[in-house]
């Protein structure tokens, strides 16, 4: 994940422009101050934006009404453990683990969406993480019901907080665009190893400004009704290694060649003129 100082770019004709759009899907970010920079922002929003109309042409019908769980990660001492990738695959787990398998069942036969963003709140130094999960179809008596349950059991037992469900009517496609997109934190400085982050290891501060990487993306209930753990964020998890391992290999050959400049320097003072 390069840092481009300058990547805007011009589009002149049709075949740059599709390229442009390609670009605006996969794209090098900054390694890690990427909130910071206006190109990364902008090419990130872009990207959710993509996606988010790709979930919105494929739906044959706009529902009613649909679901939504809130669950606000507070940035509390307590919660600090769950501030990473692990941490929020361990309360999605959690909020359907002990849910009945039936009421599940249920929900995957209709989709199924995450979102995990960052949000602001002025009690707090660092931003709350907010999960969100949207069903694309209403939730009955009986699912609302047992996932309350949960919500006051289980992930408060994780977060500290009970969370929300809310059912939402749409009036047109417009307002689920704006349910399904991904906001971002603009202009919020890069995670550090300092403060109540101390205890936070380099992969974790990097999960955690990499928050901001995750699209929404589909839920298959399915995987997470049978399988005894959750991994949601495999793809951010490999790309971060990889780039960590680009880093190192770099930090390798600039300290093989400062080592070799230094030694052709030691020749020089040798020799007698």
């Amino acid at each position: 994940m390069n840092n481009f100082p300058n990547c805007s770019f011009k589009i002149n004709d049709e075949e740059r422009y599709r390229d442009a759009e390609r670009c605006m899907v996969q794209v090098d970010l900054c390694l890690t101050e990427v909130m910071s920079c206006p190109c990364c922002c902008y090419f990130l929003d872009k990207r959710n934006s993509i996606i988010t109309e790709e979930i919105v042409d494929s739906i044959d019908y706009l529902p009613e009404k649909i679901s939504l769980i809130r669950i606000p990660l507070l940035p509390t001492p307590a919660n600090l453990v769950y501030f990473d990738y692990l941490g929020v695959e361990t309360i999605i787990y959690n909020l359907f683990k002990s849910t009945n398998k039936k009421q599940i069942k249920n929900l995957s036969q209709g989709d199924t969406y995450l979102k995990v963003y960052y949000k602001k709140d002025p009690l707090f130094t660092l931003p709350i993480i907010m999960i969100e999960v949207i069903f694309m179809k209403s939730l009955n008596e009986k699912a609302f019901d047992a996932l309350w349950k949960t919500l006051k059991t289980e992930v408060l037992f994780f977060t500290g907080s009970v969370g929300d469900i809310i059912q939402i009517y749409l009036d047109d496609i417009e307002d689920l665009t704006k349910i399904l997109h991904v906001p971002l934190l603009i202009g919020y400085p890069e995670f550090k190893m300092e403060g109540v982050l101390k205890t936070k290891t380099e992969l974790e501060l990097l999960e955690l400004n990499y928050i901001h990487s995750i699209s929404v993306q589909k839920l298959k209930m399915d995987e997470i009704i049978n399988n005894s753990q959750l991994m949601l964020f495999e793809e951010q998890r490999l790309c971060i290694l990889k780039d960590l391992k680009k880093e190192k290999e770099k930090v390798d050959m600039d300290f093989k060649a400062l080592s070799s400049n230094d030694g052709k320097e030691q020749e020089l003072d040798d020799l007698p003129f």
